[in-house]
């Protein structure tokens, strides 16, 4: 379509058929009624209540997990363990750690090298995805698949520049449930026989979680208990081993934590509870 001419703008908008923007447009005073009227007939409908009360909607936090998520996995003792994903691995126990949404790193406190935990993808072959990354970056050495704690793996070292700087790879590829692995060790050349063996050691420790060490994996709750009459804060949370301090309580609850309280009043807690 072209673009109207200056005279036709002049005009009004109007076309050469006749036809003007505003036969389709109402002016902004017309929208302005037409909205009022239609907002004049529209009901406020009904909705359902969370709960009735108090007592209702605290019943439903009853189990709510509570600080760092275990779902997501956590640092025990120098280790990460994933309980959804069943799987467990070692870190040097000086090195400062983190877990992301896409990745477990680890590094020593100079900076001086990196450790990595990652999902590479869906399968049952390590094999096809070193493959995929020796197409981009040959490796120095590569194993054939051996086994890692029973589990299917390939290891290989490459050799990247990065800034001028010459940077060794150790790189593994574990296959677990229908998931490959990638555990990924960096290091300068110039700090590599002292990184090196960190690396192979936590990528050999990689390994599906025991029965154990699910044992050891806790998780804080929010629970519910009922007072005592003349019973405070400080009283329920000898009795009920909370994982909140007294004060915490009284700011989770609204209340003093010495002021006694009613017979049957629910008070939340933290409780720490098996996994």
């Amino acid at each position: 379509m072209d673009a109207l001419t200056r005279e036709q703008e002049l005009e009004g908008g109007r076309d050469p058929n006749g036809l003007s923007f505003f036969d389709s447009h109402p002016t902004t005073p017309d929208r302005a009624r037409d909205a009022r009227e239609y907002a004049a007939k529209l009901e406020v409908a009904s909705a359902d209540r969370i709960a009735i009360d108090r007592t209702a909607f605290v019943q439903r936090l009853d189990g709510l997990a509570l600080g760092e998520s275990v779902r997501a996995g956590l640092f025990l003792d120098g280790r990460f363990l994933h309980p959804e994903l069943g799987f467990g691995i070692s870190f040097p126990d000086d090195w400062e750690h983190e877990n992301s949404p896409s990745a477990v790193v680890a590094q020593p406190e100079d900076g001086s090298a990196v450790l990595a935990v990652q999902l590479a993808g869906k399968g049952d072959d390590p094999t096809a995805f070193a493959d995929q990354f020796e197409t981009k970056v040959p490796f120095l050495e590569r194993s054939a698949v051996e086994k890692i704690n029973q589990l299917p793996a390939v290891i290989g070292i490459a050799q990247v520049v990065d800034d001028g700087e010459e940077i060794n790879l150790f790189l593994t590829w574990i296959a677990k449930d229908g998931l490959v692995y990638r555990v990924l060790g960096a290091a300068p050349t110039s700090r590599w026989n002292e990184h090196h063996p960190n690396f192979e050691a936590a990528a050999r420790s990689f390994h599906a979680l025991s029965d154990r060490e699910l044992r050891e994996l806790h998780v804080n709750r929010l629970r519910l208990v009922k007072a005592h009459a003349g019973e405070t804060l400080t009283a329920i949370a000898a009795r009920s081993s909370s994982q909140w301090s007294a004060e915490k309580m009284a700011v989770a609850n609204d209340l003093s934590t010495s002021a006694p309280l009613p017979d049957g009043e629910t008070i939340k807690i933290s409780k720490r509870e098996p996994y």
